[in-house]
């Protein structure tokens, strides 16, 4: 099982549940176009969350190409996996 089938999963499952509760609401959402530009405005929005938690001198290096946060990112990532 690949990483996708188990995403879709747990979604499904949250769906079933949802749909047995409102099957009005879950028809609403299987009618719906506007999915990906929601998920992506909300992937937007989460990134944003984490730039809230810095102090602005990092923002601000952030934004000025002075830190690259993917790069310290992955740095990271690869700290934790030789662990």
């Amino acid at each position: 099982m690949n990483q996708l089938t188990n995403d879709n999963a747990g979604l499904l499952a949250y769906l079933r549940g949802y749909g047995r509760n409102n099957p009005e609401g879950l028809e609403d959402i299987a009618a719906y176009p506007g999915w990906a530009f929601l998920a992506s405005n909300d992937a937007q929005r989460r990134m944003e969350k984490i730039l809230e938690s810095l102090p602005l001198h990092e923002v601000m290096a952030i934004a000025n190409h002075e830190i690259d946060l993917n790069e310290l990112a992955r740095q990271v990532l690869a700290e934790q996996s030789a662990e």
